[in-house]
């Protein structure tokens, strides 16, 4: 805990360096680490510009025996200063029907007889219409685990769209910026863009910017580079030579999501880098997971023994296809190495069992990687939590 506080204290810190007079942030946490992000909160931003610690409640299945279901999180909401944004009208929620029918029946009983404000039935009548500012605690909004299909992208820390748009309408107004340090997958990002708002995000894990970027291109239409900047992840083949140059663990974390693959924890040399499964359906009723593994080899010294070692781990690890990546090109002699591994059938058509992707420029004009799998995985990469998962943040 003291080394996330550590963490935590400079990059808050910065955030209030960072605000406008009229900004405000918002911090998600859990209960293991709230107080302490309070105090710190307290003393960086002012106990004063404290505005509400909002209990962000869910439900879904449990197993505790020695407490009870731990179903909320935190979200430690404070502002610059006095002039902070708040649009309360953005953010009212409809009141509930029983609401409804029971304040009309107190009207047409006569039980409410004027209002202190002057207003009159008809005036108070379309007030309630508007609905209410929903209170610090909220149940409207699904967790993580509940997000539909159509929004999930598989990153384990990923916020619901709505959670994000509430924040945005209540806090920020149209043209504002919409600063995410802890983006992830980019939920904040996608909601800034849909109400109208600049955004920027940043993220410690290349492997957050692969989601980001594609939710962005699918939802928005947005390319990278052209609609807006993006810095450390590789839009074309130099940028990715200068990654693998930099950071060779990033890059083969960013090549083997390309194939849909998940990173492996650790790979050392002869072993590999990313794994997963496509599916062979056999009948309509019945599919066989096929395992695929990946190897990337960004160095210059490209040559046929590391070819050789990638075929041995694909026995070890009983993979049907494996997929050698790499920045240079693929010689006569490891293609040769290719042909003697053979090839799966389905459906009539071959896939050969070992292949090569040299990342080219064509990748990225065109988004074709040149293998050939009998059902293409869908993209679902699995970011790497930061410290162990204790903490979620945005």
């Amino acid at each position: 805990m003291r080394a996330y506080l550590a963490f935590m204290a400079p990059r808050l810190a910065e955030i209030w360096r960072l605000l406008r007079p009229d900004g405000s942030v918002y911090l998600h946490c859990d209960a293991r680490a709230s107080h302490y992000l309070k105090v710190m909160m307290d003393a960086i931003f002012g106990a004063a510009n404290f505005r509400n610690e909002i209990i962000w409640c869910y439900t879904g299945p449990s197993n505790t025996k020695r407490w009870f279901p731990r179903k909320h999180d935190i979200l430690l909401f404070y502002a610059k200063g006095k002039a902070s944004t708040f649009n309360r009208d953005a953010v009212r929620v409809p009141y509930s029907d029983k609401f409804m029918a029971r304040m009309k029946y107190a009207q047409n009983s006569g039980i409410i007889a004027g209002y202190s404000d002057g207003r009159d039935d008809a005036e108070v009548t379309a007030s309630f219409g508007k609905g209410k500012v929903i209170e610090d605690y909220w149940t409207d909004i699904p967790a993580g685990g509940q997000i539909s299909k159509q929004e999930l992208l598989g990153y384990p820390t990923q916020k619901p769209l709505a959670l994000l748009e509430r924040i945005i309408k209540a806090s920020t107004n149209p043209g504002d910026i919409v600063f995410d340090p802890f983006c992830g997958c980019g939920t904040a990002l996608d909601a800034a863009h849909g109400l109208g708002r600049r955004w920027v995000g940043i993220d410690l894990t290349v492997l957050a910017l692969e989601p980001m970027e594609r939710r962005l291109r699918e939802r928005h239409n947005l390319i990278p580079k052209v609609d807006y900047d993006i810095e450390g992840y590789p839009t074309t083949q130099q940028d990715a030579i200068l990654l693998a140059e930099q950071n060779p663990h990033d890059f083969a974390n960013w090549a083997v999501t390309r194939l849909g693959l998940s990173p492996t924890a650790n790979s050392n040399d002869g072993g590999f880098d990313g794994t997963g499964k496509v599916l062979l359906w056999e009948n309509s009723s019945a599919a066989a997971q096929l395992p695929v593994i990946a190897e990337v080899k960004s160095g210059r010294s490209l040559n046929l023994n590391q070819v050789r070692a990638f075929r041995t781990a694909m026995q070890d690890a009983d993979a049907a296809i494996g997929i050698f990546i790499t920045l240079h090109p693929v010689t006569r002699g490891m293609r040769n190495l290719a042909e003697a591994e053979g090839a799966i059938e389905h459906n009539g058509q071959r896939y050969p069992r070992l292949q090569f992707w040299h990342v080219t420029d064509a990748y990225f004009d065109d988004g074709l990687i040149p293998v050939s799998l009998p059902w293409q995985i869908d993209e679902r990469p699995k970011a790497a939590r930061h410290y162990g998962g204790e903490q979620t943040y945005f």
